[in-house]
């Protein structure tokens, strides 16, 4: 028997019924009830209240970048909690148990993994 085409019609059973699917619908939440907040009543922090004008603006983004600067180039010193081979900046990893100097942006993914610890 020759298998049928894409356009051939298709045998179907002379009992066959056809069958409707009707699917029902389930409730759903689309969002919690919240209970209303009287806007007077909310305190807005300073801190968070937009800058009034671009000089301002100006100001307030250098504050934060010299900050954010500063707390990425602070060094402390770390005992090496696991030996690491190879070089980190083209120097040679200290021994374990040996210290290191590294920025706290770069030192934290080390403590995170147990490469490194503070010392004691």
């Amino acid at each position: 028997m020759a298998a049928p085409s894409a356009t051939a019609p298709v045998d179907v059973a002379p009992d066959a019924v056809p069958v409707d699917v009707v699917l029902d619908p389930v409730p759903v939440d689309v969002a919690p009830e919240v209970a209303p907040v009287d806007p007077a009543a909310v305190e807005v922090p300073v801190a968070d209240v937009a800058p009034v004008t671009a000089e301002h603006a100006a100001e307030q983004t250098a504050a934060a970048v010299a900050a954010e600067s500063e707390a990425a180039q602070a060094v402390a010193a770390y005992v090496v909690a696991v030996a690491i081979g190879g070089s980190r900046n083209g120097v040679a990893w200290p021994g374990l148990g040996e210290l290191i100097e590294l920025p706290a942006h770069e030192a934290a993914a080390y403590l995170q993994f147990g490469y490194i610890k503070k010392p004691e």
